[in-house]
């Protein structure tokens, strides 16, 4: 096996290692569009003297199709059962489609094939729920975007091993300078594009699937918060840190060790550039989503009362939650933020961590960086689903 094979290798491996973050983020993001999609259909249906009927269960726009909604008729009501199945299916494509496109043209090429058929077959069954054709124009689009980020990401690939198996052999330096300069620009293009089909693309298509919105104030919103995760989630992975004696295991406490605070700063000012792709992505994320979380609060409800179905003769049935869910719900919404700063903290501290041993300890350094990826992904949880409650309270 020559030294290009081994580099090949190598990066499929490394892809394979940073699937499943990208995965996990993908899926955060899905229920993201489908959390802010609550509000819209059973909290505010509320109001006028327009009467709302069930939605058909299958076919769902026909009601819309149809002329229904106009005169006394409003908007009518979705069924829960159709809101989990639809946003399932969502989560399910989402899946298959993520780890399509990551995987790409390398390695389990019939496994790549695979999740295209069932990415397929989820959207389907959405289409037969919704009847809404513009869903599938949408799912085309974020297919289509998979695509070229894998023949993006092939490209440079293949580039990066070329240059590198000839690197000895180049004489004319500025030439040399022009090949990384382009192979760079490759590389950004192709992780911006993985940031926007992991934090991005699978807020909105689930949002428009589960409601035929796209709401600015909460889909749009969360949807760019989580892209600046997604950008600080790509960067961790793209990291090259050693591999070897790294297991597959979890890291442990005994493994996430901390830094002091002079190491701290003296790696941060040595990798400031390298630290700043994951702190600032990451703050602002925390910082964005944080203001506009608290700005909701808790609206001044007294209780919560969605509109989970209607009678016969098309009236709103409540299903009140009553004074002390609610308390929960907005001791949750200030708590989280806390809790989600702490985790951003600890990332930024694992990154630090990892760049410092990278040198020194191949599996403290792997460690490290296993750890940062998990604290950055909790902070996305945890920031997303306090945003999520105060907007549906707002």
């Amino acid at each position: 096996m020559n030294t290009s094979d081994r580099q090949i290798m190598e990066t499929d491996r490394n892809r394979e290692l940073g699937l499943i973050p990208a995965m996990v983020m993908a899926i955060i993001a899905a229920l993201s569009g489908a959390g802010v999609s609550f509000a819209p259909l059973y909290e505010r249906i509320w109001g006028g003297m327009m009467l709302h009927p069930n939605c058909p269960t299958i076919g769902r726009m026909t009601y819309y199709l149809s002329g229904q909604a106009t005169g006394d008729y409003g908007a009518c009501v979705t069924s829960p059962l159709w809101f989990l199945a639809v946003t399932a299916l969502s989560v399910v494509a989402i899946i298959c489609l993520t780890v399509a496109g990551v995987q790409g043209f390398a390695r389990h090429r019939l496994r790549t094939v695979i999740c295209v058929f069932l990415a397929a077959v989820a959207v389907a069954f959405i289409l037969v729920l919704s009847a809404n054709t513009k869903i599938v124009m949408l799912w085309a689009i974020h297919a289509a975007t998979w695509l070229v980020y894998a023949i993006l990401a092939a490209y440079s690939r293949n580039s990066t091993s070329i240059q590198q198996q000839h690197i000895a052999d180049l004489t004319n330096l500025t030439g040399s300078d022009k090949s990384a300069s382009e192979r760079g620009g490759w590389t950004l293009v192709t992780r911006l594009l993985l940031v926007w089909q992991i934090g991005v693309m699978p807020v909105l298509v689930t949002e428009y699937s589960v409601s035929d919105e796209v709401n600015s104030t909460g889909g749009v919103t969360i949807a760019c918060g989580l892209g600046l995760a997604a950008y600080a989630l790509v960067h961790l992975i793209s990291i090259d840190t050693p591999r070897d004696n790294v297991g597959s295991a979890l890291p442990t406490i005994r493994d996430i060790r901390p830094v002091s605070v002079h190491k701290l700063f003296r790696v941060i000012s040595i990798n400031a550039s390298a630290v700043s792709h994951v702190s600032v992505p990451l703050g602002l994320f925390w910082a964005v989503i944080t203001f506009l979380t608290y700005s909701y609060g808790t609206g001044g409800h007294t209780d919560f009362c969605p509109a989970l179905a209607a009678t016969n003769n098309a009236g709103l049935i409540a299903f009140c939650t009553g004074s002390g869910p609610l308390i929960v719900l907005a001791v949750l919404l200030y708590v989280l933020p806390i809790f989600s700063l702490v985790s951003a903290i600890a990332t930024v501290m694992a990154t630090t961590g990892s760049m410092s041993n990278s040198h020194n300890s191949a599996n403290s350094a792997g460690f490290q960086n296993k750890a940062a990826i998990f604290y950055l992904l909790l902070t996305a949880v945890l920031s997303a689903t306090a945003f999520i409650i105060a907007f549906t309270l707002a």
